[in-house]
């Protein structure tokens, strides 16, 4: 299977070849390309980005993020999971209002008007 490494500038274009549960890869220029394929094959995340409502008169939703990035299959369950919530307008950005499955999910917009 070809896949394109996403982690620096050089963009290698990757052979990965999986058996068992082996995962060999070539065309890497460099160490964190091999790494990548690896992770992207075995355990595949994401950063996952999302609004939650708000009880404010001002803005209806705020933005918010995952700190670092959620299994790739649990997606459509943390859209669910926080679709559920709603939040005080007091919030500041940066600041953690959830969990999901250990994973902070942080403020990095307010007043979004939709």
């Amino acid at each position: 299977m070809k896949m394109r490494c996403i982690l620096c500038p050089l963009g290698c274009e990757l052979d990965v070849k999986v058996a068992n549960d082996f995962v060999e890869v070539s065309g890497n220029r460099c160490p964190r390309g091999k790494k990548y394929a690896e992770e992207e094959i075995k355990n595949p995340k994401r950063p996952f980005f999302t609004v939650i409502k708000t009880n404010s008169e001002q803005y209806y939703v705020i933005a918010v993020r995952s700190q670092t990035p959620i299994p790739k299959e649990c997606m459509k369950d943390a859209v669910e999971t926080l679709s559920k919530l709603t939040v005080s307008d007091n919030v500041e950005v940066g600041e953690k209002i959830a969990e999901f499955k250990g994973i902070p999910i942080i403020v990095t917009r307010k007043k979004l008007q939709i």
